[in-house]
């Protein structure tokens, strides 16, 4: 849809941005698509709301400014300041009356951001917003601190302990396992051997006490495990036998196990000689060679490489790998799998990068990768990047939560006893444009410097002015208007007090005298506006995905005839208003002195508080009446204004 504005102009040459001379009649031939409603008087035309704010033409919000003064309407209207900056109210009313009125739009104007705590629920380094990465790169480098401390107290438990002066070994016992280094002599070993045969590998006796079958079984299984475990194929059932069970088994074996035993050379066979009676056939002297020997090594200053405590937390914990394994398996114990992710720090959001700059959230994210090696996600980036899209899309991206919300909304507005058949009418036309011709007529007009070339049909008290209207529901099978509020509050008091404050009755007004100009010219005779409706819709908390404080309400409400026709009224000052302010350039506002009225309520009540006063001092026998002392002396401090104002 394009339109020729430059056309719109051509009958004007006035410097307001809202004063037109055009016929509105014309109006639907610069449109590509086809009117609703075409008359001699006007138009109702389908239009967007860029298409529909680009048009040069008086409207209800244009005009609302007059209604202060000169200065307003100047302010907000010609030079357009002022302008109201798109508050969390605005875009929900936009969206509740996009769902409302245009659905069919919704997906041309909307999108709904995805749903990313169910998308990443099972991602641990996932992120709802910017608190929950602080708290976790806060708590992750609370852990690397505890971790460094532990790994430089275990450092230096290990060092100290390597300065301190070797003691002596003294029994062959207290070696270290790879310094047991003395053997049996060859014969001992034989007779070792012959040991085992007799004392080892006999028959459990029967008659013996229960006990000692229990031991001599368990020596014997554990010695030969591994035979005895391939001659029974059940020994889970034979560890669960009873005693005399064992007993049997066994004794069957003791024949097949002495003729293995045999057949095995002499280093197997030492393999199966308890430990106990393989260190009592070593010869003192060989268990003092090997103890000299260790004493020796450790007092030629055999000593371990002191750690380094002042490393970064992994080289400490590779340091203790290979000197001191146990601490290590205590700090697996304690931090499993992440042990490795807790030695490197991660740098925090708004924690100062240079002198002059901060890290961002982005690079956050990328310093957790480095140290998890997985896949950070923040929903708020996730979120910016969608409404980037949205932003080329020319559509505005809203949550789920939103979205939910606002469809509560609608159709509790849908379901409504009687906004809902007025929301669905048959023959409802929704967002239409209206424009028609206001004819002003005023003595003031004809005195106006540009008199001559604005006037309409030379008649210097008249003036033709385009205006128009943009209906959220116009139906004209009915002849009815309605339009959409979305409010605070609508009790009664509050309902009005805003209502008026937002001046929907100059609006209704505004709409009723556009709509019966449009269709009374038309080809069957002329028609009227037979409503104007307001839907008046309470929301049920402060923003739209908020939790809920309150019901949705909803009323529907017209005005009372005497208060269209006092906003008629207002409406045909305001427009010649603009005309004397285009025309003289005096945009006159707050210059005179005014008379003041102190506003009815307070009236009262200070009426109430002096009948009070007055039965107080009645009751103490005082004077009934003060008497004020008034000074003849001094003349009346304030100026005479009108005397002033003559004088000019």
């Amino acid at each position: 849809m394009s339109v020729n504005h430059e056309e719109f102009t051509m009958n004007s040459v006035s410097t307001n941005a809202n004063i037109n001379r055009i016929s509105a009649a014309s109006i639907h031939t610069h449109f590509e698509v086809a009117p609703i409603l075409s008359t001699p008087t006007g138009c109702i035309i389908p239009l967007s709301d860029q298409e529909y704010r680009k048009i040069k033409a008086h409207s209800k919000s244009s005009l609302s400014p007059v209604f202060k003064s000169g200065t307003d309407y100047k302010f907000f209207t010609v030079d357009k300041r002022g302008e109201r900056k798109t508050n969390s109210g605005m875009e929900d009313g936009s969206l509740l009356h996009c769902m409302l009125l245009e659905e069919a739009s919704f997906s041309q104007k909307y999108v709904i951001s995805k749903d990313y705590d169910a998308i990443h629920k099972d991602n641990p380094l996932y992120f709802s917003d910017v608190d929950k990465l602080k708290s976790f790169v806060t708590q992750h480098n609370k852990v690397y601190s505890e971790l460094k401390k532990k790994l430089v107290e275990s450092i230096k438990e290990f060092n100290e302990e390597s300065k301190q002066e070797h003691k002596k070994i003294t029994t062959y016992e207290q070696l270290p396992p790879k310094a047991r280094t003395a053997k049996a002599s060859k014969a001992a070993t034989h007779r070792l051997f012959a040991k085992v045969m007799d004392e080892l590998l006999i028959e459990v006796d029967a008659s013996s006490s229960e006990s000692q079958q229990v031991k001599q079984i368990e020596v014997l299984v554990s010695t030969f495990e591994q035979e005895i475990s391939l001659a029974i194929s059940d020994m889970k059932a034979f560890s669960e036998s009873s005693t005399l069970q064992k007993v049997a088994a066994v004794n069957s074996l003791v024949g097949t196990l002495r003729s293995i035993f045999a057949a095995k050379n002499d280093e197997d066979k030492l393999k199966c000689v308890p430990t106990e009676w393989y260190y009592a056939e070593i010869s003192e002297s060989a268990k003092a060679k090997a103890i000299s020997s260790y004493n020796r090594s450790q007092a030629n200053g055999v000593k371990k490489e002191l750690l380094n405590d002042k490393a970064s937390p992994q080289e400490m914990i590779e340091q203790l790998k290979r000197e001191c394994s146990p601490v290590i398996s205590k700090l697996n114990d304690s931090y499993g799998q992440n042990l490795n992710f807790y030695c490197s720090k991660i740098v925090t959001v708004g924690g100062k990068k240079t002198c002059d700059s901060t890290y961002s959230c982005r690079e956050v994210l990328a310093d957790i990768k480095r140290v998890y090696n997985g896949a950070p996600v923040l929903r708020n980036e996730l979120i910016d990047e969608e409404e980037r899209i949205a932003g080329l899309n020319n559509q505005t991206l809203i949550s789920q939560e939103q979205y939910d919300h606002a469809k509560r909304i609608v159709d509790a507005a849908l379901n409504h006893p009687k906004a809902g058949p007025i929301l669905r009418a048959p023959g409802n036309q929704y967002e239409v444009a209206m424009f028609w011709n206001e004819i002003i007529q005023h003595d003031a007009l004809s005195e106006l410097p540009d008199t001559e070339t604005q006037s309409l049909n030379n008649d210097p008290r008249k003036r033709q002015v385009l205006c128009k209207a943009k209906a959220d529901i116009l139906n004209l099978s009915m002849n009815f208007i309605s339009d959409t509020k979305f409010m605070s509050t609508i009790e009664f008091d509050a309902m009005e007090r805003d209502a008026g404050k937002f001046t929907y009755h100059v609006q209704a007004s505004f709409y009723k005298n556009g709509f019966n100009q449009i269709v009374k010219s038309l080809p069957d005779g002329p028609e009227e506006l037979t409503e104007f409706a307001l839907i008046l819709i309470e929301k049920d908390a402060k923003k739209l995905g908020d939790d809920e404080i309150k019901p949705t309400r909803i009323r529907v409400a017209k005005y009372k005839v005497h208060h269209l026709e006092r906003a008629s009224r207002m409406t045909e000052y305001a427009l010649v208003l603009t005309e004397v302010w285009n025309s003289t350039g005096n945009y006159d506002g707050f210059e005179d002195v005014d008379d003041i009225d102190v506003p009815a309520y307070q009236v009262k009540a200070e009426e109430r508080w002096i009948a009070n006063a007055n039965q107080r001092l009645t009751k103490s026998n005082l004077t009934d009446t003060p008497v004020l002392q008034k000074n003849d002396g001094i003349d009346d401090l304030m100026p005479d204004f009108d005397l002033i104002a003559n004088a000019r």
